[in-house]
């Protein structure tokens, strides 16, 4: 007899899941990436045009050019606190494809767990009907009856 896992189909499929899961997550890891590079560059941004406003009105009483660097400034800033919410937004993100990832590597884990009982079984059935084949074949060579 030969051995058949049953849900081999289910396990295969499985597989395929933990993989796209895997995916996902290392999609998911490297848009975060790039988030946190984005946030990176305005920041260093908003800093350099904050010291190159300082270094413009360094004395100076010009409320208009004041006026127009805060408003720079103000951009800026706005866009730090957006790319920062990009970045949040990219984390609870990965957070969710890790999980989904655990909940397919357990989902293949138990049936690859099933399988091994099923092929512990399987080698059981067979060693004892190999055994009673044996005690057959010893009985029928010592003459007596099957």
């Amino acid at each position: 007899m030969k051995f058949r896992f049953r849900l081999q189909k289910v396990l295969q499929l499985a597989e395929l899941r933990e993989d796209a899961a895997g995916k996902r997550l290392l999609a998911a890891r490297m848009e975060a990436g790039n988030a946190a590079v984005s946030l990176q560059e305005v920041r260093e941004e908003f800093r350099a045009e904050g010291s190159a406003q300082t270094a413009r009105l360094r004395g100076k009483l010009d409320f208009a050019a004041i006026i127009a660097g805060k408003g720079r400034l103000d951009l800026l800033q706005a866009r730090v606190k957006q790319e920062e919410e990009r970045v949040a937004l990219w984390h609870s993100e990965v957070g969710a494809r890790r999980d989904e990832l655990g909940q397919a590597l357990k989902r293949r884990r138990v049936l690859e767990k099933l399988r091994e009982r099923r092929w512990s079984q399987y080698r059981e059935g067979e060693e004892h009907r190999e055994m009673l084949l044996l005690d057959e074949v010893s009985l029928w060579r010592k003459g007596g009856d099957v």
